[in-house]
């Protein structure tokens, strides 16, 4: 309904997460598809440099994970820290 109402679906809080970045980390599958269907910016990174990407292979959502990178999400985008989404999802142990 937000988006049919032209809602922006780019806007950031204070912090830069995008509600593209909250459906990822919180493995909303079809959230984050939608979102992409209306041309989100998919390398949206907060303030700390965390992509959708990051926080999706953070917590472990592989099925995420997987349309980020279908739909050209920037797999070497890093952190401000240096670690990166293939970095996080290896420590995490999503990739099988």
């Amino acid at each position: 309904m937000l988006i049919n109402n032209k809602a922006d679906i780019n806007k950031c809080d204070d912090e830069e997460v995008s509600p593209l970045y909250i459906a990822c980390q919180e493995g909303h599958t079809e959230v984050v598809q939608m979102l992409i269907n209306n041309k989100a910016d998919i390398n949206r990174c907060r303030d700390t440099g965390e992509s959708p990407l990051y926080i999706a292979c953070y917590k472990g959502h592989t099925e995420v994970v997987q349309m980020l990178i279908n739909n050209k999400a920037d797999i070497n985008k890093c952190r401000n820290t240096g670690s990166s989404p293939l970095y996080i999802a290896c420590q995490k142990d999503i990739l099988k």
